[in-house]
């Protein structure tokens, strides 16, 4: 990571701490610079709310409390839930269905529900401080060690080998990505207090 800078998080999140910041950062960087919409505003709220920065306000209440527990986490995704039941009912309100997605995929990852996924694709990385994408090798290795019966033929380790080889440059171009965003939001702050001192 650009910057090295994860907060801790709260004991019920499931994913790690680099995770999570990916995942924070990934959907800043679709919903702000690539116009991706309310489903990658709903990740990065949530994500920022769960890791206390931003104003502190729940993205589906409003509720402005930290640190946030699971029951706060839990009561967020049913609201999420309940919201995009309203606002798919309602013709003029597929933003706010989307933004709720957003919210209640992310705090079903968080909470490391059965069948919840990462919303995005994030990078696979050593732990902290190394904060590396893992190589293909890497990847390869660990897979064999998980599962070595999955690939006894040489056709199933042939097609491991490929896939690995094709999620390793997908997590190092995701991480380059999130990196840039990083450098980018540092350097508009950066811009912004020398702006303000001048």
């Amino acid at each position: 990571m650009a910057n090295g800078a994860v907060p801790a998080l709260p004991g019920w999140v499931v994913p790690a701490r680099s995770e999570v910041s990916d995942l924070e950062w990934l959907a800043y960087r679709l919903w702000q610079c690539d116009g991706a919409g309310e489903v990658a505003a709903g990740v990065n709220a949530t994500a920022q709310w769960v890791a206390g920065g931003g104003s502190g306000r729940s993205p589906a209440t409003g509720v402005v409390a930290q640190p946030v527990t699971e029951e706060m986490a839990r009561a967020e995704m049913d609201a999420a839930l309940r919201a995009y039941h309203a606002a798919s009912r309602a013709t003029d309100r597929e933003y706010l269905a989307r933004w709720a997605v957003g919210i209640w995929r992310t705090l079903g990852w968080l909470l490391g529900l059965p069948d919840m996924h990462v919303p995005y694709v994030i990078p696979r990385r050593h732990p902290e401080p190394d904060w590396r994408t893992l190589s293909a090798q890497e990847l390869y290795d660990q897979a064999m060690r998980a599962d070595p019966q999955r690939y006894a033929g040489q056709a199933q380790r042939s097609a491991l080998r490929q896939r690995c080889e094709r999620d390793a440059r997908c997590y190092a171009q995701v991480a380059v990505l999130i990196d840039d965003t990083l450098r980018q939001v540092a350097a508009l702050a950066a811009d912004t207090t020398a702006g303000a001192e001048v």
